[in-house]
């Protein structure tokens, strides 16, 4: 069933950005259409006119990707994911660069978490988001998946499965039960390419920075035009109040946690970050926060490290060079790399 989705375009007040260069404002919008999130945009700009415009491409952008990256929506205008998961066992599918793009970025992430990010274990996923969904409609009764469900789907989980023809824009399936979820990293890819488009606006002098949060993807363009660094807030996990306040001078704060997609089964959280050893959902941490300067390689990373445990996750990061990172533990505590700066 095609979604038909109403495109909310929220223009705040105009908010005086006092210490920015002279001239500039700052404008805040807010999406609700896109990758099942709240979208909040912040550009400064000499001019409203100047903003609105990148704005509107922004949100169309983001618009076009969450087509392109939906695996529960087929659209007339673009080949979704699900047209893919639909076809591509059948005969090669065509897909757009951006996809092309993104399923070569899953297999790089497939091989540097060493399989705890893996966009072929959509058969495994499908199932726990029934159950969820279930669970979440009618709470007495929620149910976990049975475990023999979900190894016999997981034996349809191999990555190499999915053929990408990059010469011919193609993808094929060599098992025809293999399924593709990126949940894990389209957010992080999505984000990665807007706020490259973002950044060429700084660069051609239309836009003086740009802050834009797609949902726990947070993704800074340029610097901020008073010269301080951007504070971006890390959620506490079981509160309501922040954990934290990460410092960056720009790129992307992602985080992966237990508290928001998630239903209980006989007073227990299970959510929707599953453990591809296990097939369970990851239980070592209550949220886990990178930053880099690449949004996709950020995603990935959060969602790798959320499943692994402290140890593992530190020599991961470690082992990067462009990856800092904050776990924040089940009874609150707080345990960081030293490049991830915090505001005081």
């Amino acid at each position: 069933m095609k979604r038909i989705a109403a495109i909310l375009l929220i223009i705040a007040a105009l908010i005086t950005c006092a210490g920015c260069t002279q001239g500039d404002a700052k404008y805040q919008y807010v999406f609700f259409d896109v990758f099942d999130t709240v979208t909040e945009l912040t550009v400064y700009a000499a001019s409203e006119t100047a903003a609105a415009d990148a704005a509107r491409a922004a949100h169309e952008r983001l618009i076009y990707l969450n087509k392109l990256y939906d695996i529960y929506n087929e659209y007339d205008d673009a080949v979704s994911l699900m047209a893919v998961n639909a076809s591509a066992a059948k005969a090669p599918v065509s897909v757009s660069e951006e996809t092309m793009a993104l399923l070569k970025f899953a297999k790089e992430a497939y091989t540097l978490t060493g399989g705890r990010v893996n966009a072929a274990m959509g058969s495994v996923l499908s199932i726990w988001h029934d159950y969820r969904k279930a669970g979440l409609a009618d709470e007495a009764n929620a149910q976990l998946p049975p475990m023999e469900l979900l190894k016999q789907a997981a034996e349809h989980t191999d990555i190499n499965s999915i053929v990408l023809d990059e010469a011919n824009g193609t993808v094929f399936f060599t098992d025809s039960m293999v399924r593709l979820d990126v949940g894990a990293i389209a957010k992080g890819f999505a984000g990665q390419i807007v706020t490259d488009e973002l950044n060429a606006r700084i660069d051609a002098g239309e836009i003086s920075a740009a802050l834009i949060s797609l949902g726990g993807n947070v993704c800074a363009a340029g610097t901020k035009p008073n010269g301080e660094a951007w504070q971006i807030a890390v959620q506490d996990p079981r509160g309501s109040d922040n954990a934290a306040t990460a410092s960056i001078a720009s790129g992307y704060v992602v985080t992966s946690g237990d508290y928001q997609r998630y239903y209980t089964v006989n007073g227990v959280r299970y959510n929707h970050i599953i453990d591809p050893d296990t097939l369970m959902s990851a239980d070592k941490h209550a949220s886990v926060t990178v930053i880099s300067s690449d949004g996709a390689l950020a995603d990935a990373l959060s969602t790798a490290l959320f499943i692994m445990d402290t140890g593992e996750g530190r020599a991961l990061i470690d082992s990067i060079d462009d990856a800092e990172a904050l776990w924040i533990a089940k009874d609150g505590g707080i345990t960081r790399t030293d490049g991830f700066n915090i505001a005081e």
